[in-house]
């Protein structure tokens, strides 16, 4: 059954807002359970998400391409076993490899306690490839519902186990809690491939064989331009997990400086990468129906669509980039208070400050996630690659060149992202411009920054009062406003709201 762009963004982000959300809330419990060794956590996470993306990332979108083209169940049940021969081989290889090199990892990141971690989330990589294949066949048959739902699933038996596990071991001090959360995130992948195992009842039959490779070949080959892209970011946190805190190491004792990395990685890094569920609903939902309009050369339709992925994207990632920057004292001391503070550092001023540094990254992580899709789709695959590779090197430039300096230290590290992330998103704009001439609307980026003034006026009048109250009651009104303002001066158009409802694909 064909369904609207807009009923399947809405399925897939309502459902990342809550899985988010979940995590959210998981986070700000973790950290203050872990309190300053916060950073501890995040080294390992990182390093984590670092392997769930190589093995991953690319996947779901390429099967769903590939699925989507066949109508035969048993052409479409081919594609499966090749991703699972390609994909169960990777990840079995990947798992063995941090299993033996867990102490390795471990000492390289600057502290061998965590070496357990690793040992316990290494079958979890197993169980990420296989929710990457059903993911990637639910998109393809369209049934975005249930791909998204994993993912509440997933959150849900993660903080549930997470936090049991967590009280059941912190007898056991820091490692006791790190070990609980790991056990945890184990058991969200383990939960999340069984629900969409038991969902695809018959239909999806799950066994590996060798002699599928070469139907493996060609799903790798659609997802290896997205794997690469996708891989540049986790790879730069995975070199910041040990180099950042050793380049702090200069100036400030080896506690300190993993708490201060904590505090950006972890901390600042959660809240800010909230709105980027938008901007990934939004591609995950565009790339099968952009690939179609393209691949038919209907160029007026695959037009109108970006245009319009670029003004929802916006309408949602530049307020909130205000209201971080505006409220990030209250934002910082409603979900951590002062249990993020120790070793000499003023957690919450710290925090407060690197937020409103990190809003910059808001708007241009999310031009940086959305164009790529749109350059992936015209065939320029290699330009999302480059132009995050370059944001990258520079970020790891200013890096090496002034976090070791005793003013600036984590603020450069925050800097930098920001800075990399402002370079990528601009190259991929002016590369997206110059293939789809006209793709922004002026107009409607005038109207928007109306609406964004009135919202930064309300939000500096309600910070006057030092109140949490105020603070939550004047956001709710805020909202109200501004999306009353949406209405009166119809920042999007007729044309705009009939093609998010009635498009089908």
């Amino acid at each position: 059954m064909k369904t609207s762009i807009g009923r399947n963004l809405s399925w897939v982000l309502i459902c990342s807002i809550i899985a988010k959300a979940l995590g959210g809330v998981y986070r700000i419990v973790l950290t203050r359970i872990l309190g300053t060794n916060i950073g501890l956590y995040q080294m390992v996470f990182s390093a984590y998400s670092f392997l769930v993306i190589l093995i991953s990332s690319g996947i779901p979108i390429s099967i769903s391409k590939l699925i989507s083209s066949q109508k035969l169940q048993s052409r479409q049940q081919k594609i499966i076993y090749g991703a699972i021969a390609i994909l169960f081989s990777i990840s079995g290889i990947l798992t063995i490899v941090l299993l033996l090199g867990s102490k390795g990892l471990a000492l390289l990141q600057g502290d061998g306690r965590v070496y357990l971690c690793y040992i316990i989330l290494a079958p979890s990589l197993i169980f990420s490839a296989g929710t990457a294949i059903l993911k990637g066949y639910y998109q393809g048959v369209g049934k975005f519902n249930i791909s998204a739902m994993s993912g509440i699933f997933e959150q849900v038996v993660r903080v549930v186990f997470g936090l049991v596990f967590m009280l059941m071991l912190r007898k056991f001090y820091l490692l006791g809690a790190l070990t609980g959360a790991m056990l945890g995130t184990l058991a969200g992948d383990v939960f999340s491939f069984m629900f969409l195992k038991m969902c695809s009842r018959r239909q999806v039959d799950f066994k590996y064989s060798t002699k599928y490779f070469n139907e493996g070949k060609k799903v790798f080959k659609y997802a290896y331009p997205i794997l690469l892209y996708s891989l540049i970011v986790p790879f730069a946190n995975f070199v910041d997990s040990f180099l950042v805190v050793k380049l702090l190491n200069i100036n400030f004792y080896k506690s300190t400086s993993i708490l201060l990395y904590g505090l950006q990685s972890g901390v600042v890094g959660a809240i800010v990468s909230i709105p980027s569920i938008f901007s990934f609903s939004l591609a995950s939902v565009l790339m099968p129906t952009l690939s179609g309009d393209y691949a038919t050369k209907d160029f007026n339709k695959f037009n109108q669509k970006t245009s319009l992925a670029f003004k929802l994207m916006i309408f949602v990632a530049l307020p909130c980039a205000i209201f971080f920057a505006v409220n990030a004292s209250n934002i910082i001391n409603l979900l951590y208070g002062n249990g993020i503070s120790g070793f000499g550092v003023d957690g919450v001023y710290v925090a407060k400050n690197l937020l409103i540094i990190s809003s910059i990254s808001v708007v241009f992580s999310s031009i940086n996630q959305l164009s790529a899709v749109i350059l992936q789709n015209l065939n320029k695959t290699h330009l999302p690659i480059i132009n995050l590779g370059i944001g990258m090197a520079c970020k790891l430039i200013i890096e090496l060149m002034f976090v070791p300096s005793g003013r600036l230290g984590v603020y450069a590290y925050s800097i930098a992202t920001a800075v990399g992330f402002v370079i990528a998103g601009m190259l991929n704009l002016y590369e997206v411009e110059r293939l789809c001439p006209h793709l922004i609307d002026i107009k409607y980026l005038v109207k928007q920054f109306i609406l964004c003034a009135i919202e930064f006026a309300l939000l500096i009048v309600f910070k006057l009062f030092a109140s949490t109250t105020v603070f939550v009651l004047g956001t709710i009104f805020t909202i109200i406003v501004y999306l009353v303002g949406v209405y009166v001066i119809k920042l999007f158009s007729k044309k705009d709201i009939n093609l998010l409802i009635n498009n089908k694909y």
